[in-house]
């Protein structure tokens, strides 16, 4: 670690993980390169945006001190340990409040989830602007407590036989903004050039008004629920540690007592 002076954090990298390189270079190769989009469903080491980049006008004089090599790294005591859980609630607060601002009345989103009976998310049309909850209600995957931030939501059927296509149900439900992945989605009607899979009840998928999610999009919603797994850690832990403290303080007082 000491041997390299230039540290890159990347949210796209996820937790733990951080790009190293002996040298810092400016050219501008090297800048374009950390410009680079992520490339959905590729592996962290081998992206674009951190590869071997032989493109450099000192790649020859520099002999690959300033390409890019990820590293993972872990908290060695209890105190980093809480400080990385502290930080990962404020990037996961940061994703939140930005999401709440990108939610519209009327538009289609994404919606992670656990489930494994769909692809690992839901698409929903959103139908109200996001809330804070004033008391505790009942929601797609359980009780909902009050003050998280949500939003009202019509959830959508996927097409049996029918990878990607869906059509709207009449399942309402209130959603926590923290589980949605990607609002502003289009669905691609049936067309002439977007046609329902033969193994499907294309009769019934038209009536409904069936719609498409492209490959582009769900790669990119996939992608995104990916990250968040990398983010995610378990409050369970917390609380247990927390009782844990509280049961230690309890039996030093009654020692003490005695």
């Amino acid at each position: 670690m000491r041997a390299y002076y230039n540290i890159r954090t990347d949210p796209d990298l996820g937790l733990g993980f951080a790009a190293l390189r002996r040298v810092v270079c400016g050219y501008n190769a090297c800048k374009e390169q950390l410009g680079m989009p992520w490339l959905p469903r590729v592996n962290k080491y081998e992206q674009p945006r951190y590869v071997a980049n032989n493109r450099c006008i000192l790649w020859q004089s520099y002999e690959g001190a300033n390409d890019w090599k990820i590293f993972q790294l872990e908290p060695v005591n209890e105190e980093e340990e809480t400080g990385a859980r502290d930080s990962i609630r404020c990037v996961l607060n940061a994703l939140e409040a930005r999401m709440s601002l990108m939610i519209r009345d009327g538009e289609v989103g994404a919606v992670g989830t656990i489930d494994e009976a769909v692809m690992g998310y839901y698409i929903v049309k959103w139908l109200s602007e996001p809330y804070a909850l004033q008391v505790d209600a009942e929601g797609i995957s359980g009780i909902v407590t009050a003050g998280a931030m949500v939003v009202d939501g019509l959830y959508f059927n996927r097409v049996q036989r029918a990878p990607y296509w869906y059509t709207q149900s009449e399942e309402r439900s209130i959603i926590e903004v923290k589980h949605v992945l990607r609002s502003g989605l289009h669905l691609e009607e049936i067309s002439a050039t977007n046609k329902l899979p033969r193994a499907c009840n294309r009769l019934e998928a038209t009536r409904k008004n069936a719609g498409k999610i492209t490959m582009q999009e769900h790669e990119t919603i996939m992608e995104e629920a990916e990250r968040r797994d990398r983010l995610e850690y378990n409050d369970d832990e917390d609380n247990e540690s927390e009782e844990e403290e509280s049961d230690d303080e309890l039996a030093e007082s009654d020692v003490d007592s005695e």
